[in-house]
């Protein structure tokens, strides 16, 4: 029996309030190193499942396309408080989640550090039950193209339950259609 990719989706958007990154559910810093365009087959796992998606990413846009339990599910964030939209493309029934509040937490310190290889490991750290720790790191493409991220997942406590891993293959390089990161037309929301 396959996992539900839920728990991975939940975890995956539990990280990103717990960072604080407004934009993405991966809480991709690739971006600062470069505002990378391009798209890729993503994998995403957890200790509870793991996911396959498509992704398109265009600087801080991202869309994601990948099979739920209702069908086709596409997930696009547009950037930094614009929240997520997801909608099923053949039903047309979509959801709206607002944007996490945008308070950075002051003890989340980013580090960025060139390989000299063609890339950037950034290594992210906070205060957990005080005392610092890493709880993400990543290594980005100097075109900003996520190699691998590899984020603790916390529990109630703050304590580490996990680690969800996301990598990046089969990359195409290049300018992603506007039209990628929009919804369609008819799409009724209900949420």
């Amino acid at each position: 029996m396959t996992p539900s990719p839920i728990p991975v989706r939940l975890a995956l958007l539990a990280l990103c309030g717990t960072l604080a990154f407004a934009h993405t559910a991966a809480a991709n810093e690739c971006i600062k190193v470069a505002p990378g365009s391009y798209s890729a087959d993503r994998s995403i796992s957890g200790p509870d499942a793991s996911l396959r998606v498509k992704v398109f990413v265009s600087g801080g846009k991202l869309r994601e396309e990948s099979s739920g339990q209702a069908g086709p599910e596409v997930k696009i964030m547009n950037g930094p408080g614009q929240g997520v939209t997801l909608f099923n493309p053949e039903t047309k029934v979509g959801s709206r989640l607002p944007a996490p509040p945008n308070t950075r937490r002051r003890d989340i310190k980013v580090n960025s550090q060139d390989r000299g290889d063609g890339t950037v490991v950034v290594t992210i750290t906070a205060d957990v039950n005080g005392q610092l720790q890493q709880i993400s790191q990543l290594t980005c493409r100097k075109d900003g193209v996520l190699i691998e991220a590899r984020h603790t997942i916390p529990d109630e406590q703050g304590n580490s339950k996990g680690t969800l891993v996301i990598r990046d293959s089969n990359v195409v390089v290049g300018p992603q259609p506007a039209s990628l990161f929009a919804v369609p037309g008819g799409v009724k929301f209900v949420r």
